[in-house]
Order: structure tokens, then sequence, then C-alpha cells
């Protein structure tokens, strides 16, 4: 079993998953329930702005700092950093990590935000992962671009990713670096992970935990079907006989039987 190195409690862990659960399901579904064309043809709204928004809500407090950040075009992701233990996570879709893999050896293009912010874990937690896979294989470090045994636009690429973390991180003191991927299927919250990333966002990761397990599950009543009972015939002819009877005695009756029970108390 790999080590993990991300030093988040439990409950903090399941409230971020809470928070996700809950922009999506509720915060995002309540909005778009009310802006939706007639024709349907696709929606405009971002779902990601409604889960950063339900994460601003539960962690804007002294323990956590938590901030929109723009990554160098007109889209904005969420910094979620808590103090105590310098980490610093970021939420996004697993597609779009996806995306970034199948694009990671490609230098002409700009490095994605993800691929700056792994450059924190670079060199980190690398002695003790060694330990337990030895499949990890670092790759090149800063120095060893300086001295160029790299090509240069390679080289080029990571002082770009390095630039960019500086713009993204400002005066943070950033310790650790957790990716946290959602999968969405059927407009639901399927899964839930966190990562810490190699410095180069290569594969494998450092270490990563299945948070899906904090996903709530839907609290739904089941309603007790009306359970029809077979009486017999002959009961029903009995309990109606007793009812008859009972509403059929005669007034004068139920009056002299009250006269002889007025009569006995006294």
């Amino acid at each position: 079993m790999v080590k993990s190195f991300i030093k988040l409690t439990e409950d903090i862990k399941k409230r971020i998953v809470e928070s996700i659960h809950i922009g999506n399901e509720y915060d995002y579904k309540e909005f778009i329930g009310n802006k939706r064309t007639t024709i349907r043809n696709g929606t405009p709204y971002n779902r990601m702005d409604f889960i950063y928004e339900s994460l601003m809500r539960q962690f804007s407090t002294e323990e956590f700092t938590v901030k929109a950040v723009s990554s160098g075009n007109w889209q904005k992701h969420l910094q979620i950093y808590h103090k105590p233990t310098k980490t610093l996570c970021v939420v996004v879709k697993e597609e779009r990590i996806q995306s970034i893999r199948m694009k990671k050896n490609n230098f002409d293009r700009k490095p994605h935000y993800v691929e700056s912010y792994s450059l924190l874990n670079e060199n980190k937690y690398v002695s003790e992962y060694n330990g337990e896979n030895e499949q990890l294989t670092l790759n090149f470090s800063l120095s060893s671009v300086d001295k160029g045994p790299l090509p240069l636009y390679v080289g080029d690429f990571y002082t770009q990713k390095k630039s960019n973390l500086f713009k993204l991180i400002g005066a943070l003191d950033v310790e650790t670096f957790v990716l946290i991927p959602i999968i969405i299927k059927e407009d639901k919250i399927f899964e839930v992970k966190a990562h810490i990333p190699q410095g180069e966002f290569s594969e494998p990761y450092i270490s990563s935990e299945d948070w899906s397990n904090y996903i709530p599950v839907p609290f739904t009543i089941d309603t007790p079907e009306e359970v029809e009972y077979d009486i017999p015939e002959e009961i029903q002819i009995g309990i109606k006989k007793k009812i008859l009877e009972k509403d059929s005695v005669s007034p004068s009756l139920k009056k002299g039987n009250r006269k002889k029970m007025d009569g006995s108390s006294e």
C-alpha cells in the first residue's frame, strides 16, 4: 500500500467532498433549472462556478485561505489553502486532467495551471516514495535545464511553468500541492479523488486517496404500500352482526340501564 502524504484531517476531506456535492446537486441544478432555453441545446453556465462557490462558503474561515485565481485566460479556478499544514488544494474535472495528459509532450503550448502547481511537489517525498515504488523515475529539475542536457524548448516550457507558479501562489508558503479531480456522470458527483502529483506532472502520482466514500447518499423515504388483508367471509359477517346489534339497542333499554346504574351508585 502506497503511503499517503496528504496531511488533511478526515473531517476536512469530508467537508471538501460534501461542498462539491452541494454545489453540484443543489446550487447548480436550482439555478440552471430556471435558466434553460426552450430548445435546450445546451447551457452556457459553468457547473464548476457553483462548486467553487459552495467550497468558498464552507472554507472561508481563519483556518483556510480561499481565493479565485486567474490562470492567464478569462476562466478562474479556486485555491483552497490550509494554513496549519501548508497544503494547497485545487478542484478540477477529471476529463480536464486527461486532456492535459494527452498534450504533455507538446511543448509548443502554454502550460496548464495544474502543471505549474505540480512544481510545488518537485523533489519532495521522493526518498520515501522510492522505497515503496521502485518504478518512480524523476524527471529533470531546473538545475539540469540550466546545464543544458535537454532540448531548449523543453527548458523554456519548464521555465514558463515556474514563472506561472510564482504568479499563481504569490506569497503563499506551500508545502504540498493536492490535486482533487472529480468525475460527474448524469449530473451526479460520481467520484472524488485526491492526488499529490510529481513535479513534472508525470505518472504515477506520488500519493493518491479515494474520497468517494464521502459523497452524500441521497436520502429517500420509502412509502409503505397499503397492505390488503384477506378477511374470511364468515368473520366479516360476524363483525357486521355485532355492529348492527350494538346500533339496534333501543333508547328505552339504554335509559333503563342508565337508571339501574344510577341507583346502584347511590
